[in-house]
């Protein structure tokens, strides 16, 4: 029987079942000699002949405040490609079963509701997108929207929150359906039409091609809302891992691709410090340099034809984001796996280092040029002036052993911390004066811009909610999943009961808030900070989560 690999770029459907047996022999064991002997007679054959240029991509012609010395953190003898591609390639097959086992668990996951395949639009290497949507039972009731009539039916004009989610798996393996069980709970939790995206994957699609797709995906629903009877206005980003990352880091490159396109003005951000608005057009043009830097030159004039058309047009819709949830990021490359390992406090938790080394030589190509500081990779160290434009109401999942847990800790401090801090104004907001100084004087007082929740899930490692258990789905796992789609809603709705939610969608549909618009952010999360266990018990996580 031939090995059918037809998901990915190398298919062999042509071959006998003595030359897929061959491969299927001889690549874990080129896979054991490499990790386990590193033999250096070997690694010399195999690394001889690399697909890298011959000359080294030029420097920048601006001076980049983001690159390091060391760009890729990573000093061993680069791989081919051929071996990442044929690695991941076996990974992903042995990913898809895992995940087929773990939906099968009672509840079951759903399958998409149905399916929508986009073209990419800005990445310079052309391609399509699935979009995967998981829709709930009342808006299946109203019929699957028909794109290629470009309008909906007037009886079916109420428009969903959306919650466009990423897939985890390093940017290397991993489809949009591993997260099935997630939109199921999004979907029944929260009233939300979910987007699961299949972006494109590494080694065949380096960085930053992933996030360009996370943005192409984000403006087809944006410009498509009404068709398919999604509301742009309440538009909420989640990821696992990877997608976590994506969570943050799509957002951001999504607000600088309308500035490229002339549809926002680095005047209209007020929020920034002096110096960066003295330098706002220049750092915009410097992060998309370093994002398209190992780019053909065809992509450049590409983005200058579409800041022309942005700005010789009238400007579109631009949606809103109103609220993220992140679980388990890896949102700082910067600091190298080594260091993140140092920081993990059970170190028999962490994922394989042969899994991580696949990742990033994946990733992260060509090694000598990928800044890790970029904001499209580690946007937990972007610009102030970008991480501003995220939505205030953000939702973070850290793993207490997991190697991930100290950068997002950093990150949600600095998220609270005094770089965000803002004075409350506005009318029917009154200010709040206290006795800062314990002498009498009056201190005004400054609250963080944004309004997090960060739980910190003790005892779980890394992916803990993607077991391939077939026989049981922790329903402890149940409720975190439940809790953070609580957050959403409140940030959708306002309201927190499930009688609330259905009150407000009767009302909406019977158009009380205006045909074909919605109802914008109507709510907040209440920003805290959680540290749950994961018991071993049928014990809730509602109950045993300490405020």
């Amino acid at each position: 029987m031939p090995l059918m690999l037809s998901r990915f770029s190398i298919s062999i459907p042509s071959l006998s079942p003595i030359l897929s047996l061959l491969y299927v022999l001889l690549l874990p064991l080129y896979l054991c000699v490499y990790y386990f002997f590193d033999l250096p007679l070997l690694r010399g054959l195999f690394t001889r002949s690399t697909n890298y240029p011959a000359k080294a991509a030029p420097a920048p012609a601006y001076p980049s405040p983001f690159q390091t010395p060391n760009l890729s953190n990573n000093s061993k003898m680069p791989r081919p490609r051929w071996t990442l591609q044929a690695e991941a390639i076996m990974w992903r097959n042995l990913m898809d079963i895992g995940m087929r086992l773990h939906c099968l668990a009672s509840p079951s996951a759903p399958s998409p509701s149905f399916t929508q395949v986009i073209p990419s639009t800005i990445s310079s290497v052309k391609g399509n997108i699935p979009l995967q949507f998981y829709v709930p039972e009342s808006y299946a009731k109203g019929g699957t929207p028909n794109s290629q009539r470009g309008k909906s039916d007037s009886s079916t004009s109420h428009l969903y929150p959306i919650v466009i989610n990423f897939h985890g798996g390093g940017f290397t393996i991993g489809k949009a359906t591993d997260d099935a069980r997630w939109a199921r709970a999004v979907v029944e939790y929260t009233e939300a039409v979910v987007v699961s995206v299949d972006y494109r994957l590494a080694p065949e699609h380096p960085f930053p091609t992933a996030i360009e797709d996370g943005v192409d995906a984000a403006l087809y629903l944006i410009e498509h809302a009404e068709e398919l009877r999604l509301d742009r206005d309440r538009i909420a980003f989640s990821g696992f891992s990877a997608g976590g990352n994506m969570a943050f880091s799509v957002p951001i490159r999504l607000k600088e691709e309308y500035r490229l396109r002339g549809w926002v003005r680095d005047e209209e951000n007020g929020n920034g410090d002096k110096e960066e608005e003295g330098n706002g057009k220049g750092v915009t043009a410097k992060m998309e340099a370093l994002s398209v830097s190992e780019q053909s030159s065809s992509n450049s004039s590409a983005t200058s034809s579409s800041i022309t058309s942005g700005t010789s047009t009238s400007i579109p819709p631009l949606g809103t984001v109103v609220a993220i949830s992140s679980w388990y990021p890896a949102i700082d490359y910067s600091t190298s796996r080594e260091e993140r390992r140092k920081t993990n406090v059970r170190s028999d938790k962490e994922l394989p280092k042969f899994f991580t080394d696949l990742f990033d030589a994946s990733y992260l190509h060509p090694p000598t040029s990928v800044d890790v500081r970029s904001p499209w990779l580690s946007p937990g160290i972007a610009p102030a002036r970008m991480i501003r434009e995220l939505p205030e109401n953000i939702v973070i999942y850290a793993c207490e052993w997991d190697a991930l847990c100290a950068e997002t800790v950093r990150f949600y401090e600095r998220l609270v911390g005094e770089e965000f801090l803002v004075e409350e104004k506005g009318e029917g907001l009154v200010d709040e004066v206290v006795d800062g100084n314990g002498d009498g004087s009056s201190v005004r007082e400054r609250k963080s811009k944004f309004k997090v929740v960060f739980k910190k899930v003790m005892g779980a490692c890394h992916a803990f909610d993607k077991t391939p258990n077939p026989f049981n789905w922790d329903p402890k796992i149940e409720t975190m999943y439940r809790d953070a789609c609580k957050e959403m809603r409140e940030v959708f709705y306002g309201v927190v009961g499930d009688e609330e939610v259905r009150r407000v969608r009767e009302e909406e549909q019977q158009g009380q808030q205006g045909e074909g618009t919605g109802g914008g952010q109507k709510g907040s999360v209440m920003p805290r900070v959680e540290v749950t266990r994961l018991p071993y018990s049928d014990e809730s996580l509602a109950r045993v989560g300490s405020k």
